[in-house]
């Protein structure tokens, strides 16, 4: 069992993670981006959200970091608006703060 200030360290990195995956999520609604980089994102954000969701280890944690209704909203407006295209689900769990 790792030691609290590892689990510590552990859950900070994947909230600057999430926050990042998060601006991104955002840029790429609001259509700052365009052509080339637009698809760039795009692929990127569904490659890593993919890969993050499928991670059993994190989903246990994402519930954690919520602090509001609004955490991670982008990530899940990103989800949503694109399902038919990407290739994962994200979980429920991910945006709904739990009581």
């Amino acid at each position: 069992m790792p030691a609290p200030q590892d689990e510590d360290a552990t859950n900070y990195e994947l909230a600057e993670l999430l926050n990042l995956l998060e601006i991104a999520c955002a840029i790429y609604l609001e259509k700052s981006l365009s052509g080339n980089s637009r698809k760039l994102i795009f692929e990127y954000l569904d490659s890593v959200l993919s890969l993050l969701i499928k991670n059993s280890s994190l989903n246990d944690r994402v519930p954690r970091l919520l602090q509001t209704e609004k955490t991670f909203i982008f990530i899940k407006r990103f989800l949503k608006k694109k399902r038919s295209t990407l290739s994962v689900t994200i979980p429920p769990e991910w945006y709904e703060l739990q009581p």
